[in-house]
């Protein structure tokens, strides 16, 4: 199948669900990622450095591509651009299912994507939807938690991914480089950060006996036809 993850920001995508992505690349999976925004206006790093980051983290994560559409950091709206332009990438990648921010978070460039992406799903099927490429509409949008945590629908076991997927949110340097070195202060960049970090994976990986686990919510209900392949 072919996935395509959306983030707000470069490094969004690997601090939510990089195990996910790092365990369906490994499973032949064609995964792609797109970065509605630079990150421009983030306190560390200029875009250039954090999109650099973003291609290292993909090739961490076994990601086929890596997009990025340019769209302003901090100013995320679902206007008539940013429809327009991530519609187009669907249809570009006519990928069978999408992963997208969940639509109440902290930050409101990530509550804007989630509207921009699930807009944008629907947007492209439509035959008079005014950008280039066939209509496509993917089978299945999936939401993933940042800041704030609500009750998932899906738990994916991420234990063999757990590595990878550190590994690729270091990748984004720029981001954790420490007050210390002449950084700014983040939430990030402060002590202890990827201790604390962990312990989120870790409760939802408590909830299915593994040890590290990442969440997924979908609003359509899931439908089997064999209940042992749920």
């Amino acid at each position: 199948m072919k996935i395509l993850v959306f983030g707000a920001h470069p490094d969004d995508v690997e601090l939510s669900v990089g195990g996910i992505v790092a365990r369906h690349a490994a499973l032949g999976h064609a995964v792609e990622i797109c970065d509605l925004t630079a990150g421009e206006m983030g306190s560390n790093g200029t875009p250039e450095i954090r999109m650099e980051e973003g291609r290292r983290a993909a090739a961490i994560l076994g990601a086929k591509a890596r997009h990025n559409l340019g769209l302003p950091d901090a100013f995320l709206q679902p206007d008539r651009e940013a429809l327009l332009k991530t519609a187009a990438l669907v249809r570009q990648v006519r990928p069978d299912i999408v992963l997208a921010p969940w639509h109440r978070d902290s930050h409101p460039d990530h509550e804007a994507a989630s509207v921009i992406v699930t807009r944008a799903c629907h947007l492209a099927g439509l035959h008079k939807f005014p950008v280039p490429g066939q209509p496509h509409r993917p089978r299945r949008l999936f939401y993933y938690f940042l800041g704030r945590a609500e009750k998932p629908t899906v738990l994916i076991n991420i234990d063999a991914y757990w590595d990878a997927k550190i590994q690729a949110v270091k990748a984004h340097a720029s981001q954790f480089a420490p007050p210390s070195q002449g950084a700014r202060p983040t939430l990030l960049n402060r002590e202890r950060f990827f201790e604390d970090y962990a312990l989120r994976f870790r409760a939802w990986g408590r909830e299915i006996g593994c040890t590290y686990a990442e969440a997924l919510v979908s609003l359509r209900q899931i439908e089997a036809q064999d209940i042992t392949a749920i």
